[in-house]
């Protein structure tokens, strides 16, 4: 059992040691998938207000779309009576004044 457990002891030994090894292999590279810690927070997207915003509270943004949509529906609605009001009901008469021209022009 002694041997097992010095032969255990030995390994965890050697991989502390490797891990140490490593570690600071990727602090002098300046290893960027291993940063420090304390460095590039500032740098990171995914922090910051609006960022927080559009991730926890994104209905802010979207209660907006409902007033503007019924606002530009309401918009469109009344410029089609006026455009009707002002321009289509003459249109049946505009029609048979081309086809008139039509007609002539093809005889």
């Amino acid at each position: 059992m002694t041997e097992k457990g010095d032969k255990a002891k030995a390994r965890l030994d050697e991989l502390s040691e490797a891990e140490e090894e490593v570690a600071m292999l990727d602090k002098e590279k300046g290893d960027p998938e291993k940063p420090v810690k304390g460095e590039d927070e500032e740098d990171d997207p995914n922090k910051g207000f609006w960022f927080y915003m559009l991730d926890n509270h994104l209905w802010m943004f979207a209660i907006w779309l409902v007033p503007i949509s019924l606002g530009y529906d309401i918009f469109w609605w009344f410029r089609a009576r006026i455009n009707w009001w002002m321009c289509g009901r003459h249109a049946t008469r505009r029609h048979e004044d081309k086809v008139e021209f039509a007609k002539t022009v093809l005889t």
